[in-house]
């Protein structure tokens, strides 16, 4: 098993369940994982776009820097650095967990859970 693995799986369950999102692969390079999905709605591209720039993840989709509506491909490092075991791919994560939060779409207790084994501010205290 890859070493970012689980925490891939879970970042792209997580931009799974943002409205008009849709996951259709991941992979891992050296240094980086990649994420391919398609957005939908044009409201859930811009917030991944702020998300996106939040964890510092660039997106690979080419002609575009920013995440817009279509099909996407972001490259969230996964290079250890602070706290951050798996890098930006983990910030990503914790963004998207503090995200899906405030939209309603994900429970206290389930978004606690990963944002303390994230080393993240928990959501709703």
């Amino acid at each position: 098993m890859a070493p970012h693995h689980a925490i891939l799986e879970r970042t792209c369950w997580l931009l799974g369940r943002v409205p008009g999102v849709v996951v259709h692969s991941h992979w891992q390079e050296p240094g980086v994982a990649c994420i391919d999905f398609s957005v939908q709605l044009a409201e859930s591209a811009t917030a991944l776009e702020h998300i996106a720039m939040g964890a510092n993840v660039p997106n690979r989709t080419p002609v575009r820097s920013e995440v817009s509506v279509g099909r996407q491909t972001l490259a969230p490092s996964t290079v250890s650095f602070d706290m951050f075991s798996s890098g930006n791919l983990q910030l990503l994560a914790i963004h998207l967990t503090w995200y899906l939060h405030r939209m309603g779409r994900l429970e206290v207790h389930e978004a606690n859970k990963w944002l303390k084994s994230w080393s993240a501010a928990p959501v709703g205290v």
